[in-house]
């Protein structure tokens, strides 16, 4: 099949137009893809990998060439909120289809909302690290609103993309670390 797709989404995050090539391989028993999907040359995504459906396993390579990060408010929604980011760098979806995982290195810009903080931070290059059931950042600096620095250290965990928890440290001066307004009705208010 050779499919487009205008507004393509994954995880109800918006990815550009999909152009697909995706061939059944008899001998193995799996569906090959190469895919590309974007808005421009500077905003786009490769893939490349295929989907077994018998056992049930995939493989996908992906190349993030300013690939949107939107699909992390749905898939990180439980505690980040308005990402506006784009990522570079290599990534791999892998593992039976019950427990995908991912492993690679990207390079993130851009902004998002971490919930429970009520605060909103900006990153510029930031590298992060992907193994099974981790996402890793070291020494990433990160910046509020008014431009107060911290450098982020620390891991997300999953179990298969699902189940996150995290145990991450911040280095800071002045940053803002909670925003949460008596307003908003909970037990714990103010500005730090």
């Amino acid at each position: 099949a050779n499919l487009s797709v205008k507004d393509f989404t994954f995880q109800d995050g918006k990815m550009g137009t999909l152009h697909a090539k995706a061939d059944w391989n008899h001998r193995d028993n799996k569906i090959n893809i190469d895919a590309f999907t974007g808005d421009n040359d500077s905003i786009n995504t490769l893939i490349n990998g295929y989907v077994s459906p018998s056992p049930g396993y995939i493989d996908l390579n992906i190349l993030a060439k300013g690939t949107r990060l939107d699909f992390l408010n749905n898939l990180c929604g439980s505690f980040l909120s308005d990402v506006n980011a784009l990522g570079y760098g290599n990534i791999r979806v892998f593992g039976p289809l019950k427990t995908v995982n991912l492993s690679g290195d990207v390079h993130a810009n851009g902004s998002l909302h971490v919930k429970s903080l009520n605060t909103t931070y900006s990153f510029n290059n930031i590298p992060i690290v992907m193994k099974p059931d981790n996402i890793i950042f070291n020494k990433d600096t990160v910046k509020d609103f008014k431009g107060h620095i911290g450098v982020v250290t620390g891991t997300v965990f999953h179990k298969h993309l699902g189940h996150f928890s995290f145990d991450v440290n911040v280095l800071a001066k002045n940053l803002l670390a909670y925003d949460i307004k008596n307003s908003d009705g909970g037990s714990f208010f103010g500005t730090v």
